[in-house]
């Protein structure tokens, strides 16, 4: 009797022992999720940051297009302006020629 009792102590302490090897590998595997839970966090930051700056760099891209836009805008209006005034000055010269020759 005293063989079987310590033959069942003895997987016991083995069980047991196992139990605590397998405590231990689970803390270690938690502990390896929390770091990558917040490695995770940091990269999802870290998108969040750069989904916000491109969409600064898409706004100021769409101010800088429609400042190009109203500046073509108005270089067409002041080309217009010269065409008339070009326009002017040639029949002011021609009502001179006119003038002159008469």
């Amino acid at each position: 009797m005293l063989t079987a009792n310590r033959v069942v102590l003895t997987v016991n302490r083995v069980v047991w022992t196992a139990n605590g090897v397998m405590l231990t590998a689970n803390r270690v595997v938690w502990t390896a999720n929390r770091v990558m839970l917040a490695a995770n966090r940091v990269v999802w930051t870290a998108n969040g940051v750069m989904l916000t700056a491109n969409r600064v760099v898409w706004t100021a891209n769409r101010v800088m297009w429609t400042a190009d836009w109203v500046l073509l805008t108005v270089n067409r209006v002041v080309w217009t302006a010269n065409g008339v005034m070009l326009t002017a000055n040639r029949a002011m010269w021609t009502a001179d020629r006119v003038v002159w020759t008469a």
